[in-house]
């Protein structure tokens, strides 16, 4: 085979392939499957804000914005809240709920979460709604983003 034949073989092959099957060569494999971004309509995050992430089959970790926990697949950060309970985009000192970080002023985390697949998120907090999330990978992204906002919950008469 001439080299222009194997060029133009090699062309119509990486053509023909759909975009699910093509892998983006930017993925090293050291980006987390997915960031996700927890806020609420209060200014803060209550203190017990916990972040439940079941992947792979029938593995389970929880995040607790107050516990000093050590995570394998769940890596949050705080962001502050600004003046008049207003977010600033500025990271807490150190990780909320980690190192003795005071997660008493968290007006969102962002959590990196290293599934290695889909992934359900639950994330509940005295006086908000649960909040659950299904996570899929997209082949063309390294790494899928999602806000979630909890939302006041409703007191039943």
């Amino acid at each position: 085979m001439t080299c222009r034949f194997r060029a133009l073989l090699a062309a119509v092959c990486l053509l023909s392939c759909s975009p699910s099957e093509r892998k983006d060569p930017t993925c090293s494999g050291n980006q987390p499957d997915f960031v996700v971004t927890i806020r609420s309509e209060l200014a803060l995050l209550p203190a017990d804000t916990k972040i439940e992430v079941n992947f792979g089959g029938t593995q389970q970790e929880v995040y607790a914005l107050s516990e000093n926990v050590r995570h394998q697949v769940v890596f949050c950060e705080g962001t502050t809240g600004g003046a008049g309970g207003a977010s600033s985009n500025e990271p807490a000192e150190t990780q909320a709920g980690a190192g003795g970080a005071s997660y008493e002023d968290v007006a969102a985390l962002k959590c990196d979460l290293w599934t290695r697949g889909p992934a359900e998120v639950v994330v509940s907090a005295t006086g908000l709604t649960t909040k659950n999330k299904m996570l899929v990978p997209d082949s063309e992204l390294c790494t899928v983003e999602e806000e979630l906002e909890l939302e006041r919950a409703t007191e039943k008469p």
